[in-house]
């Protein structure tokens, strides 16, 4: 069987990629809840709601869009593979060259 072309290809990230932490995610929560809290406390229409909602929404989309953009941008795809260790080297798959 032949490799397929992605086999032959090495992958290199160089900028982490973003992770959020639990507190993050509750700050988020929290803020979208007092955002609906202080929308509920004016009273205002539901419309309003919905308009507000959406508006969250297409923000949440378009981060992601750009942080998956900006992970491509930083994404280094080297058809040559992985470089060969130096005689007396040992193989470590997990180490960054920091040389290359």
């Amino acid at each position: 069987m032949t490799p397929s072309p992605y086999e032959s290809q090495h992958v290199k990230i160089t900028v982490r990629p973003p992770q959020f932490g639990l507190r993050t995610l509750l700050f988020a929560a929290a803020g979208v809840g007092l955002t609906f809290g202080v929308l509920g406390w004016f009273e205002v229409s539901a419309a309003v709601g919905f308009f507000v909602l959406a508006v969250l929404l297409v923000a949440a989309l378009a981060t992601a869009g750009l942080m998956a953009a900006l992970l491509q941008a930083y994404t280094i795809v080297d058809t040559a593979g992985p470089p060969a260790p130096k005689e007396g080297e040992p193989n470590n798959p997990f180490e960054d060259n920091p040389s290359a």
